[in-house]
């Protein structure tokens, strides 16, 4: 175990640079990554936010997970109301 620390320890002092290289692209890359991936949470919570605040939504349809309806059936769906007048637009 010795003889293992002192070669890692001489190969460490001569290779400094290239350690030092290594370790700040490690920094980097894992605090870019947890950055990026810890924003999904608070952008779906500002869309929601902002689309409140301009009153985007009036009708807001959300399926339960794992479910499927074509968005067609449910454009069809608004041209069936009794009031049609007041479905201005359907997106997807």
């Amino acid at each position: 175990m010795g003889i293992w620390w002192r070669w890692s320890w001489r190969d460490l002092r001569s290779r400094w640079v290239q350690v030092t290289a290594i370790a700040f692209i490690i920094a980097v890359g894992s605090g870019t990554y947890s950055g990026l991936s810890s924003t999904a949470q608070w952008r779906r919570a500002s869309y929601d936010a902002s689309y409140a605040r301009l009153r985007m939504y009036d009708l807001r349809v959300e399926l339960a997970a794992g479910s499927f309806v074509d968005d067609e059936a449910l454009r069809a769906v608004g041209r069936n109301l009794q009031h049609r007048g007041v479905l201005g637009a359907a997106s997807t």
